[in-house]
């Protein structure tokens, strides 16, 4: 393993899009934990403002003042599109550099960056992806249970479990991961939504392992506007779609594992929908259980209904 690949240097990236109060409130915990472990000489912060008027900067010059013995840069990637943010961050990190993905709208837990540390330190060259929890200001709709549509249930993998592909919500990313020609957005996410999914399953398909860790959790803050039925919806069928259409480009399998999850969906949707009986909150989760499958079966197979058309 070369000196490079056995880096003991790290970037956090945040991209983020005129949610300030969020990284008023994020990079004070993160500024935090790299102080309390000493790790100033090893992490640095950056900021990829994806809003072309730098919306962040007075927010992230304050907080800079406010911890000058940690390194923090900002840049702006005035192209709007997730895509674009992390093209961004890939190509501002360092050589040798690791790098963690979080978003401006989580925080890390007591542990956090502890556990990632004992995972690089490691030296093993991959991908760590954390749990993610949703947290909320008000009670959830009787039909959301415990908060499953919001990923409450992201957190149920085994330790050590191998993944398919991963979020980049909270990730830990190797140098020889980095490097890898396949580690960038193509053309077609740059503007988002699975951006994520393409260039995980694209790492996964040249031999990289993506492995869950439970140590590093993150919580994350569901906006009141998504606690509702048309949002899920919408986002269960995106969802749907983004997934196809990385699995199509870069995944293994192809088209066939879309048609193959497409299936499975509608059968839990359509099991999910006849247990259903009564007006009780317990029915009323599994019909929406039942419709959240459903939207993501027409995601999944809308990609291949674009296609036929342009036959």
């Amino acid at each position: 393993m070369s000196e490079a690949m056995n880096s003991d240097k790290l970037v956090i990236a945040v991209c983020t899009r005129r949610r300030m109060a969020g990284l008023a409130e994020l990079v004070p915990e993160l500024m935090s934990q790299i102080v309390g472990a000493g790790l100033q000489p090893n992490i640095r912060l950056l900021i990829v403002d994806n809003d072309s008027e730098g919306s962040a900067k007075p927010t992230v010059d304050f907080l800079q003042s406010a911890f000058d013995g940690v390194e923090m840069a900002y840049v702006v990637e005035a192209r709007g599109g997730v895509g674009y943010a992390r093209n961004r961050a890939f190509s501002e990190r360092r050589a040798g550099e690791w790098l963690i993905f979080f978003d401006d709208d989580q925080l890390p837990g007591a542990e956090w960056l502890g556990s990632f540390w004992a995972v690089l330190k490691e030296g093993r060259q991959g991908m760590w992806s954390g749990p993610v929890t949703p947290v909320f200001d008000t009670d959830t709709p009787g039909w959301g249970g415990e908060g499953w549509p919001w990923g409450s249930e992201r957190g149920l993998l085994a330790d050590g479990s191998d993944q398919m592909s991963a979020g980049f919500g909270n990730i830990l990313m190797s140098p020889a991961c980095l490097d890898h020609p396949a580690c960038r957005v193509t053309e077609e996410f740059l503007e988002g939504p699975g951006e994520d999914t393409l260039v995980t399953l694209a790492l996964r398909r040249v031999g990289f392992v993506i492995t869950f860790v439970s140590a590093p959790r993150a919580t994350e803050k569901v906006e009141k506007s998504r606690l509702t039925k048309e949002w899920v919806l919408a986002r269960s069928y995106a969802g749907g779609r983004a997934w196809a259409k990385a699995m199509s480009t870069r995944g293994v399998g192809g088209m066939a594992r879309v048609v193959l999850s497409a299936l499975k969906a509608a059968v839990t949707g359509s099991f999910c929908a006849l247990s259903a009986s009564g007006p009780s909150d317990d029915s009323e989760e599994l019909r929406m259980r039942g419709r959240t499958d459903f939207a993501r079966a027409r995601g999944l197979l809308s990609l291949l209904a674009d296609s036929k058309r342009k036959l």
